[in-house]
This record gives C-alpha cells, structure tokens and sequence, in this order.
C-alpha cells in the first residue's frame, strides 16, 4: 500500500543501522569483544545477532504501521461512526462492540488493512535478506577477517580475502553466498556457486526447515551448506557437505592465519 510505503521510505532506518543498533544492543562491537571471541562464538553471536535485528526492525516499524492504520481509520471516518451507531443501539456493551467491527468496520477497512500486513510482510522479506548478509559481513569485520563484496548482480556475496587473491590462489579462497531461507529461486545460487570451480565454496543460511534431499542435493555440487550449529547436529550430522557455522568461522581463521595474513 502506497501509505506504507511512502511511511517506511520517510521513517524506517537502512538495513545497515538497524543492523549496527543490533550489534551494539548485544554489545558485540570492536571495543567491547576480542577477534577470538567473535570467532569462537560466531554461531552463538549470529544466532542471537539474527534474533535482535529483528527486535529492533520491530520497535521501528510499530510506530509506522501505526500510522498508516490511523490513516487508513480517517479515511473512513463515515464507516467508523456507523460502526459506532451499531454499538450504542445494542444494550450489551459486548455484542454492541462485536457487532459494530465484525459487521461495520473491518468489512469496509479490511481490503486496504490487508494491504497494509502485506506490505510489512513484503518489505520484511526483501530486508530480510540484506539483513543477513550483514549479519555474517559484521561478525567477519569482528573477526578482523578480510572480504570482498560483489556487485548486486551477482548471488555471490562474499570473496574471501578479496577478487584477486582469488583469481591468482583459488584453492586458498572461500566464495559465500548468503541466503536467509532456501524456499525459493535456491537452485539459481547453487548454479552460479558451482561455476566457481573451487573448493572453498559455501551457501551459508538461517533456514532451519531444509530436508535432507535437499541438503544432499546442494552438497552433491560441492557445495558446503552452512547451518546453525544445532540444525547441523540434530538434522545432518552424516552429511560432511552440512557445516555448523562455528565449522565455517573455524575454517576461515585458518586460512586467515596460515594464508590471507602472509599475503596481503
């Protein structure tokens, strides 16, 4: 809905800072944790970085939804004074207030109410996944790990240390993509990940509903599919392709120290 959106435009904060006031809300900021703590607790430090960041998008879009449904209210203001009229001529308080929203008010609100939640849930879906990439993107800043990002029109988004290391060492380089849920257009990231050719290569997901077939079918391309450390024990712990994130920091801050450090 238009309203919504001219709302969230005007009001709600980038993915960066709502990311940053996650961060800094869990204290986990350069001055506040040491580079080994990030990595020896990054799946505990996503888990509840992931956890946060949706908190504070909540607390700064309560007040614009808000909004926009007052808006919406003096819209119809007619309709909400019939409603009224419902319910001061029923002498039970109760059946008079049932009567004037289910009968009166949302049947005459409801189309542009629903488009209202369907642009919260649209907008949440489309910064839910630039939310977790700077989620992971944090944690590697605090692991003082050295990336690259790519260009939006690539479903890669980290090169790790960077672009030419990459093209010079690949065997010592890690390709990430992160995909907040795998419900949809997945296929079309493990195929770009598999024309990467190296070994090093991982899809890295919140998504805790994956099926085995599709596990094994991501890491049937060589592909390490990287989870919440519980979702890897209790889903998959016979499938080495499936990694627990506290795998994938452990990986690479080893090749950090023993490669990217010596080399850049």
């Amino acid at each position: 809905m238009e309203i919504a959106k001219r709302l969230r435009r005007d009001r709600l904060p980038p993915s960066k800072r709502v990311v940053q006031k996650a961060f800094q809300n869990l204290k986990l900021t350069r001055s506040q944790i040491t580079a080994e703590e990030a990595k020896r607790n990054f799946n505990q430090y996503l888990r509840q970085a992931f956890i946060e960041t949706l908190k504070v998008l909540e607390n700064y879009e309560a007040p614009i939804y808000s909004e926009a449904l007052k808006r919406v209210c003096d819209r119809h203001i007619e309709d909400i004074k019939e409603g009224l009229e419902v319910f001061r001529k029923n002498e039970d308080p109760l059946k008079g207030l049932r009567a004037a929203v289910s009968d009166v008010i949302l049947p005459r609100l409801y189309n542009e109410m629903w488009e209202i939640f369907q642009s919260r849930a649209q907008s949440r879906k489309t910064r839910g996944g630039k939310d977790w990439e700077l989620q992971l993107a944090t944690l590697f800043d605090l692991m003082n790990v050295p990336y690259q990002k790519r260009k939006k029109r690539y479903r890669i988004d980290f090169v790790l240390p960077n672009e030419d290391y990459f093209e010079k060492y690949r065997q010592r380089s890690f390709i990430v993509s992160a995909k907040r849920t795998l419900r949809e257009r997945w296929r079309e990231v493990v195929e770009e990940l598999v024309r990467y050719r190296a070994p090093n290569v991982y899809l890295a997901t919140a998504d805790e509903d994956i099926s085995e077939d599709k596990a094994k079918e991501i890491t049937g391309y060589g592909i390490h599919l990287a989870v919440w450390d519980e979702v890897k024990k209790r889903n998959f712990p016979r499938i080495p392709g499936v990694v627990g994130f506290s795998r994938l920091s452990e990986d690479i801050d080893m090749y950090n120290r023993q490669h990217w450090r010596k080399s850049l």
